[in-house]
């Protein structure tokens, strides 16, 4: 039987989770920021250009804080107001409701929730065995070259993809939300500055082996975290620093890289990123999912860039998506014909070669 889950707020970034979350057996009620609220009533395929997916955006909290079992508070640029979260949390509380709250968000705003059980703690002690443990399952990774990229809607397509034809999946998101559809959390050493770059490379080995052999999946799917590399000398990306940790950890078979929205994209260009996966991170990336964002540099200022949200209409009547030599997959992370061809693809490399399966 599924529960309703009350999603606060739902956003660009956020609408994946409303997208998928029946995956784990969630009805999604999506929740939006103050600052979306004329969308209110709208479907939330108007926040990321997807097709309509039957779930309504509300600004109505408290009623719908009722009408939930769990309610999901998660960070977001659309909400700086504290207050909001905080009246959102006292209320579902003194209704007996189930509270989870993002990491980020929990730190910032220190308030005593059920967050989603990790046992990353564990992770921290390894042994002074100076190598890499095997990891037995195939690994499709996914990256991203920036912020709105549809990374999460790619990652959450997929898990659905494996999971409809019957596989056992294990799968790492690259953000905390991945929690609600019962994806593994990244552990929080990544993120520790104190700890040096060689040891979280170790540790997120073990991470990886320690579950893969406890729930001996058919395929890992990782989603790793931040871009893969700067965008230029004012927006760093972390330098690709957390993708050379994740990727030099583990050992992918298949990479897919998410791209922002452009009409056409030429072979030189998709060879250079597929160039640098194959050099820095050491997995073959042929794969491209392409996002409902495009983005230009601001005109005032060089370390900013403008983001223009459009329809899925709008990019499979524009993208061009085949390569020289066809050596690409190039489709549209939200057209689900494209996406299931890129990802039936995908199986049969795996299942075509044996040093993989």
């Amino acid at each position: 039987m599924s529960k309703k889950v009350a999603i606060f707020p739902i956003d660009y970034n956020t609408v994946a989770i409303a997208r998928f979350a029946y995956l784990n057996n969630y009805d999604p009620i999506a929740l939006l920021a103050p600052d979306l609220s004329t969308l209110a009533g709208e479907d939330i395929a108007k926040l990321d250009g997807g097709s309509e997916a039957g779930i309504l955006l509300h600004s109505d909290y408290m009623p719908k804080v009722c009408e939930a079992d769990v309610i999901y508070l998660v960070d977001s640029i659309w909400s700086a107001n504290d207050n909001i979260y905080k009246d959102i949390y006292n209320y579902a509380k003194s209704l007996g409701k189930e509270v989870k709250i993002s990491k980020h968000l929990n730190r910032r705003l220190n308030l005593q929730s059920e967050m989603f059980s990790d046992k990353n703690k564990e992770y921290f002690d390894f042994t002074s065995d100076l190598k890499l443990m095997p990891i037995d399952a195939p690994i499709i990774s996914v990256f991203s070259i920036g912020d709105y990229c549809g990374q999460s809607q790619t990652e959450y397509s997929i898990r659905k993809y494996f999971l409809d034809k019957g596989y056992k999946v294990m799968q790492i998101c690259s953000h905390e939300h991945g929690h609600l559809i019962g994806c593994l959390p990244l552990p929080d050493f990544l993120y520790d500055i104190t700890i040096a770059v060689a040891d979280k490379i170790l540790m997120f080995n073990r991470f990886i082996h320690r579950h893969s052999k406890n729930e001996n999946p058919d395929v890992i799917i990782l989603g790793v975290p931040q871009p893969i590399m700067k965008y230029n000398d004012f927006i760093l990306n972390g330098f690709g620093i957390l993708p050379f940790i994740v990727q030099h950890a583990v050992q992918s078979d298949i990479g897919i890289v998410s791209l922002y929205y452009n009409e056409q994209y030429t072979y030189e260009y998709l060879e250079n990123f597929a160039n640098l996966c194959k050099y820095r991170f050491g997995v073959s990336a042929e794969f491209f999912s392409v996002s409902n964002c495009s983005i230009s540099r601001g005109i005032d200022r060089v370390d900013e860039l403008e983001y223009l949200y459009l329809t899925s209409d709008f990019v499979d009547n524009k993208l061009k998506k085949n390569s020289e030599n066809n050596r690409f997959t190039i489709f549209a992370a939200y057209n689900e014909d494209d996406s299931y061809k890129a990802f039936s693809n995908i199986e049969s490399l795996l299942q075509n070669n044996p040093t993989i399966v």
